[in-house]
């Protein structure tokens, strides 16, 4: 059943396709460069902060989409087998030469718990919690007039969700 359930996985993230960073800068490009940049401002929220260029132009830093996303532990319950519990373990293995001659090889293990029986069960952390940080930042510069010139990527992370770009979520930008 996870076989199944895993390779139903691996087909529906090679089916979907996740708007990437790449597509978050083309697409808001396509969309805010010529534009004044009270435009994508007025949308998107004002910068954090601007640079002044000598030929009175700007480079803005904009950041949006600021949060994070928690990521609960990962634990294991480890029952402990029950005094005298056997286990007993198989491997075959078979390997064919260039020749054509084949070797089948197998070998079984049995081994007997030797545990407590008032052994409780034991749930370990395998994977601590995390919080991971989201945002985007971009770069846009303007020309003298407050027209958009260019619209750059500088700060990207992983979406909220499960795949892709943060700055391709904030911005609405869909995948193709």
């Amino acid at each position: 059943m996870r076989v199944r359930l895993g390779a139903l996985l691996v087909v529906l993230i090679a089916l979907s396709r996740c708007a990437t960073t790449a597509d978050a800068e083309k697409e808001v490009g396509a969309k805010y460069i010529g534009q004044d940049s009270d435009a994508f401002f007025s949308r998107y929220g004002p910068p954090r902060s601007y640079f002044e260029l000598k030929n009175g132009g700007k480079v803005y830093t904009w950041v949006g989409g600021e949060g994070n996303k928690h990521i609960p532990a990962q634990t294991q319950t480890i029952v402990p087998a029950a005094p005298g519990a056997q286990k007993t373990t198989e491997k075959t293995t078979t390997t064919t030469k260039t020749s054509g001659n084949t070797t089948v090889t197998k070998s079984k293990t049995t081994g007997f718990s030797v545990g407590t029986a008032a052994a409780p069960p034991l749930t370990v952390v395998t994977q601590e919690a995390q919080d991971i940080p989201l945002y985007c930042e971009l770069q846009i510069t303007t020309d003298a007039e407050g027209d958009i010139t260019d619209i750059r990527a500088t700060g990207d992370t992983q979406s909220s969700g499960f795949f892709g770009s943060r700055c391709a979520e904030i911005l609405g930008i869909k995948p193709k």
